[in-house]
């Protein structure tokens, strides 16, 4: 008995002081977004008439934009920077979410589904397809090296094909962002 229990004292302290127990991996970094870069380039791709804001037809242009700020008619580049500092400074690596596809109030069941990351938010782009199942839903799962679940925080586009239509819709994800599974109306 008291083999039995020098064995188990001894493989604790193993685990608990050397570390030979189970790899834990490494917290995934996020990623370095620079606030005034994106803001700038958001600007510049979606404010064509120059003022200082997108609104207007900009603004159903940029449907992620859009989608962040849901009750603005005008969204200024100190709104798009501090929504990016927000993510900044949650260190997210990445954050779980998915999306609900709707038609007519009923869930849309196998449209075809890319989501990428705007072209403004810089750095490496995140794309990837899926197939939005009988409840309407996507996970917004993007590949990593760690084959992690979830997406880093940022602007995306959607494009859903569904019944030989194209719809082009965008979100937003962050710590904040609309909930765990915003639904997003495909219209004609």
């Amino acid at each position: 008995m008291k083999k039995v229990l020098l064995l188990i004292l001894a493989i604790s302290l193993c685990v608990s002081v050397i570390g030979c127990g189970p790899r834990r991996s490494k917290r995934l970094k996020a990623p370095a977004y620079d606030t005034q870069a994106i803001a700038a380039a958001a600007m510049k791709q979606y404010d064509l008439n120059g003022d200082g804001q997108i609104s207007g037809d900009e603004l159903d242009k940029a449907p992620s934009i859009k989608f962040a700020f849901p009750n603005m008619t005008a969204v200024t580049s100190t709104e798009i920077a501090n929504r990016v500092r927000i993510w900044k400074e949650s260190r997210l690596g990445l954050q779980t979410a998915s999306v609900k596809l709707v038609k007519d109030g009923k869930p849309v069941d196998g449209a075809q589904v890319t989501v990428s990351s705007e072209d403004f938010m810089g750095g490496k782009k995140i794309q990837f397809s899926d197939t939005t199942n009988v409840s309407g839903v996507i996970t917004l799962t993007a590949p990593n090296e760690d084959n992690l679940p979830g997406i880093p925080c940022g602007f995306y586009k959607i494009e859903a094909k569904y019944q030989g239509k194209t719809y082009n819709l965008g979100i937003e994800v962050g710590e904040n962002s609309g909930g765990d599974s915003p639904t997003l109306e495909l219209k004609d």
